[in-house]
This record gives C-alpha cells, structure tokens and sequence, in this order.
C-alpha cells in the first residue's frame, strides 16, 4: 500500500527511529540480474522493488552518519509513500544491510 501525503520531501521528517529513502529507480525495460526485464510504469510490488538508494532524511533517534548515503536494504522492509516531489520508502535502521562507498 502506498500512502499518499500533499506535501514536498524537504518539509516530511521520519518519525524518531525511521528513515526515508528515495529508491533508485527501475527504468521501464531495464534489464536486471537473471535477464529480469521490468515492463511497469511504477513499481508496485517487491518483485521489482529498488533495494538500491539515498538516505534524505533521518529521524532524531537515528545516528546522523546515514544521512545523505547511499545504501541497501533489505527487499521486503518499508512502506512506500508518495510525496509531491517523487516515491519515497520509510525504513528502519535494522533494514539496512550496508552503505555504499562512492
């Protein structure tokens, strides 16, 4: 289920001990791992869920050393919300299983 909330990311700050991500996205047609191919306009389902992203914001229990990385989480973790500016997915600290090094 993906919630809808009218208001632009710079202005939504996770509760105390989520974080919000803004998912990579998966093109339509991108051809994934095990020739996968994703036919969706969005993705609506874990299937074809990015596990792939950027952290934007942090909650106040949440160690600020996440804020602004990119990480990867476990597939089936979050809640998907849409805000004015884009999709965003609401995770806790224990679902992310690392960060990448740029």
């Amino acid at each position: 289920m993906i919630t809808h909330i009218d208001v632009p990311s710079k202005y939504f700050t996770p509760a105390n001990d989520l974080i919000m991500v803004k998912p990579r996205a998966l093109p339509k047609g991108e051809v994934m791992e095990g020739n996968l191919v994703i036919e969706m306009e969005q993705n609506t389902s874990i299937v074809d869920r990015s596990t792939l992203g950027k952290i934007i914001a942090i909650g106040t229990d949440i160690d600020e050393k996440y804020l602004d990385k990119t990480i990867i989480w476990v597939e089936q973790d979050g809640v998907d919300i849409e805000l004015q500016d884009g999709m965003f997915l609401m995770l806790q600290e224990k679902s992310i299983l690392g960060i990448v090094e740029q």
